[in-house]
């Protein structure tokens, strides 16, 4: 046989071996631009900035849709069809125009009304709002910071606002200069493009920026005064944390609370337990001398370089359901804040929890298959898989060095190291686990099925306990917040609970057979409940984000 032919036939039979060059892997669809196309806009850069430009309300456009809103009575249905069109072109700027109109004494313009509000307060226009914020900030074209800064007034959502936020960020500079708008903004009338200012140059590494936005700790707007403590506790400037202080009294509630998260999570185990009032009432100014006589006390011993509220969401919720899925199997999957599904994988052996690992992967506690696994999100297919020895796994986390630890049923705790050697275990005496977390300091938490909720040291000796007097049911949640404080889903007493260290109530919420719990970033509560839906809550306990689904949800989180 000729030299060549037997090299071809060589190549042939390692091929068939398994030795071809494996098949080329698709990249994955930007979501953002999937999301514009749905809705026929287009994503080349002119039609971004374009984009918030519709939406900005100049004088000149506010008294068009004033014309527009009366036109929705119009006699001609052509005149009524146009004006009902430009209204909702006109996206959230154009909501405090025609709001009031849905009470008009004209039943057509109050029914179009009513029309043109539904479609521009939905969410399906909050997330094109968030898509096209989030391409202009990696795309960065030129003219991109006075077009959102000119926008971001009308935003009239806080999620809007934090991602525009977040944008301006990524593009207010020019090399290590901070543009001229943006430095303009500090002084503008509009409180909302103040703020932003605030928190983009008060993050700078130029000391003369930070130097800048440090009057506006005085700001007559409680929520710039909020963004300029929160950028002057991170460069170490203890003024800040006053002015955190006294907004728990004069703040509306929102903004109370979210300062008092910020100083919880700077004082740790040594924070005051404080319950807000109303802003000016007695109860808030109780609490604002409660945590100023603290601060008195420790800001002599306060390392502020240790508080890191520099964390952002991408608006996306990881689901977890245990059942429900082909059968008896679970899926685990991420849905985007309009409850569009980016990846599932739907044959997933009972999951009980899962964290979104980089790379396109998530780890998943599979309680039915005994086992934790580290799936590809695309595909589904399992690339690592630990036993947990005959125990079904719950609660999971990645540890920062590199560790995996879980609540195991019946009744345990572990550690596994990347190699899936347990490093540590502990079993309780008082029951059954339903959820465990490990803190910082190396101290593990956990909640028990008959009401129990107990902290250990790392060596397993326990350190503190708190009986629950609500009925547990079959399932508590846990989530650990600073102070400590512990957040807990009564699924027997259909209600959520936060509970100081002494076990003492300070704040609660009704919901439907919860299983599990967690604090966001903005202070609300997301909450997973067993009969098919999971909820978000502010601290009024008002829902303010709803997913409905296919089978039983067990944990959802938020990234």
């Amino acid at each position: 046989m000729a030299r060549g032919q037997m090299i071809c036939l060589v190549v042939v039979l390692l091929a068939g071996r398994g030795f071809a060059r494996p098949p080329k892997v698709l990249p994955q669809p930007d979501p953002d631009r999937v999301t514009l196309a749905r809705a026929h806009i287009q994503t080349d850069d002119a039609s971004l900035l374009n984009f918030f430009r519709q939406r900005t309300l100049t004088p000149d456009h506010a008294a068009t849709l004033r014309l527009l809103v009366r036109q929705l009575g119009d006699r001609s249905f052509r005149k009524r069809e146009q004006a009902t069109a430009g209204l909702k072109a006109a996206g959230r700027a154009a909501l405090s125009l025609v709001a009031p109109a849905m009470h008009d004494p004209d039943p057509e313009i109050a029914w179009r009304a009513q029309q043109c509000v539904r479609a521009i307060d939905s969410e399906a226009e909050i997330e094109r709002i968030l898509a096209v914020a989030r391409l202009l900030a990696r795309r960065k074209p030129g003219g991109a910071a006075e077009v959102v800064l000119a926008y971001l007034p009308f935003a009239q959502d806080e999620r809007v606002e934090e991602e525009l936020t977040q944008t301006v960020a990524a593009v207010a500079w020019s090399g290590d200069r901070a543009k001229p708008v943006v430095l303009r903004a500090l002084t503008d009338a509009q409180p909302a493009k103040r703020a932003v200012a605030v928190q983009v140059l008060g993050n700078s590494k130029n000391p003369k920026l930070r130097a800048a936005v440090r009057p506006l700790l005085h700001d007559p707007d409680p929520k710039v005064r909020l963004r300029a403590a929160q950028a002057s506790v991170a460069n170490g400037d203890k003024e800040g944390v006053v002015t955190l202080i006294d907004l728990l009294a004069d703040a509306p509630q929102q903004v109370g609370w979210r300062a008092q998260d910020i100083l919880s999570d700077l004082a740790g185990d040594q924070a005051p337990v404080v319950t807000l009032g109303e802003p000016q009432s007695d109860g808030a100014r109780k609490g604002r001398d409660v945590w100023m006589r603290w601060w008195e006390a420790h800001k002599d011993r306060i390392d502020l370089a240790l508080l890191n509220r520099a964390d952002r969401t991408l608006g996306f919720t990881l689901l977890v359901a245990i059942d429900g899925y082909k059968g008896q199997k679970g899926q685990v999957w991420e849905v985007s804040h309009s409850g569009r599904t980016l990846w599932a994988i739907t044959d997933v052996n009972r999951p009980m929890d899962a964290r979104v690992l980089p790379g396109n992967r998530v780890l998943v506690a599979e309680y039915g298959g005994q086992a934790i696994t580290i799936r590809n999100r695309h595909t589904g297919k399992i690339e690592k898989e630990y036993s947990t020895k005959g125990r079904c796994p719950s609660d999971i986390q990645l540890l920062p060095n590199g560790h995996i630890f879980c609540a195991v049923w019946p009744n345990g705790l572990i550690e596994l190291a990347p190699n899936g050697k347990q490093v540590f275990t502990f079993t309780s005496s008082r029951g059954s686990i339903t959820s465990g977390q490990k803190l910082r300091d190396g101290h593990m938490v956990y909640v028990t099925q008959n009401g129990f909720l107990a902290e250990i040291d790392a060596e397993g000796k326990e350190l503190r306990d708190i009986k629950f007097t609500e009925p547990s049911g079959w399932r508590l949640g846990l989530d650990v917040l600073p102070g400590p404080r512990y957040l807990i889903a009564h699924q027997g007493a259909n209600k959520v609970v936060e509970y100081d260290r002494d076990g003492k109530r300070l704040w609660e919420c009704a919901a439907k057979s919860p299983t599990q719990v967690t604090r966001l970033i903005n202070g609300n509560t997301l909450i997973t409940c067993n009969d098919n839906h999971v909820i978000e809550v502010n601290r009024a306990g008002k829902v303010v984000w709803e997913q409905r689904l296919q089978g039983r949800p067990f944990r959802a989180r938020r990234r």
